[in-house]
């Protein structure tokens, strides 16, 4: 059964009993327009009726007093991922499997028996087609949080310091998110705190794909490696979504950026006739993402998994490499 789908931002009501101060810990209390903790040692400000919880110390790259005045600017501004035929070709951007996978994370968690099933989702400025059906799911509530504001956001947060209490949420997703985290370490480990015993865990992650976002992306995770970040984490299962031909395009389109200045439009223009030159390759990931050489060229997997009682040894991880290259010293 489905019900329509979550409009703007909800009143503070309903996340004040999960908030937590992402300093100490403690709970939040409303005071006019600013959360406070129960110690009065730290407010955060609440911009058009959406927490801003980001921490006060240098632990993170975003800083509170930056955000209210962008917030005001930018409040239920979002991205679509959208764009018919003609945008997708030029954009040079394609999925498979994605929306299934969290279709797939959503019915688990309903499955746990808990409502409402409360799913965190991190880096919700933006709502992919697959977090777009599950929110229409009857029994599922989101908890969608961001760094920047969005049409959905309900409070900014950084995902290395959650302002969630432990144990709160049945279920984390995460979208092209953990390699814009100064520690994704910390992220993953976040991620078990928030979630109750058995909780389930959505990932995307890239792995061949160049700079994007600027100063705020840091990390790339071969398919070993973000299954190795996830160690604390039953493995459910592991997919290819941007394939080889996906990898091709986005270097297609970063060498046509790199032929410009700062201040040279052309490139806008050359990059996207890269990426139309690169379809071809991209088409062929529809076969090639269910390959096994896929696993080595991919651009980008993702990682569903249930919070586990003991962490994944190394060597047990290092065991579920999929791909064809040959080992050291074979």
């Amino acid at each position: 059964m489905e019900r329509p789908e979550q409009g703007p931002a909800p009143a503070i009501g309903r996340l004040l009993p999960l908030l937590r101060c992402p300093e100490t810990g403690e709970p939040l209390e409303v005071e006019g327009e600013t959360l406070v903790n129960q110690s009065r040692t730290f407010e955060y400000p609440m911009v058009d009726g959406i927490p801003v919880l980001l921490p006060h110390d240098a632990g993170s790259p975003f800083r509170v007093e930056d955000l209210p005045a962008n917030a005001r600017r930018a409040s239920r501004r979002g991205r679509s991922v959208r764009g018919g035929p003609i945008g997708w070709a030029t954009r040079g951007y394609r999925e498979h499997g994605s929306v299934e996978e969290v279709q797939t994370f959503g019915r688990l968690v309903l499955e746990s028996g808990s409502r409402p099933a409360r799913i965190l989702v991190i880096g919700g400025g933006w709502r992919s087609e697959g977090v777009e059906g599950i929110a229409r799911l009857d029994g599922i509530e989101l908890i969608e949080t961001d760094v920047y504001p969005g049409p959905n956001v309900d409070l900014l947060a950084d995902g290395l310091r959650l302002p969630i209490g432990d144990g709160a949420v049945d279920g984390v997703i995460s979208q092209w998110v953990i390699e814009h985290v100064a520690d994704p370490w910390r992220l993953v480990a976040e991620t078990a705190r928030v979630l109750k015993p058995s909780g389930l865990v959505y990932s995307e992650a890239p792995f061949i794909q160049q700079v994007h976002e600027g100063r705020y992306d840091f990390f790339r995770f071969t398919p070993i490696g973000h299954r190795m970040i996830y160690r604390d984490f039953e493995e459910i299962g592991m997919k290819v979504i941007q394939g080889p031909g996906m990898a091709l395009s986005w270097s297609s389109e970063y060498f046509a950026r790199s032929l410009r200045s700062r201040s040279d439009r052309t490139g806008t223009w050359l990059a996207r006739i890269a990426r139309i030159l690169a379809l071809p390759a991209l088409l062929l990931d529809r076969f090639l993402v269910s390959r096994p050489g896929a696993w080595d060229a991919a651009s980008g997997t993702s990682f569903l998994g249930r919070k586990a009682e003991r962490t994944a040894s190394p060597r047990e991880v290092v065991a579920g490499y999929r791909g064809i290259n040959r080992d050291p010293g074979v």
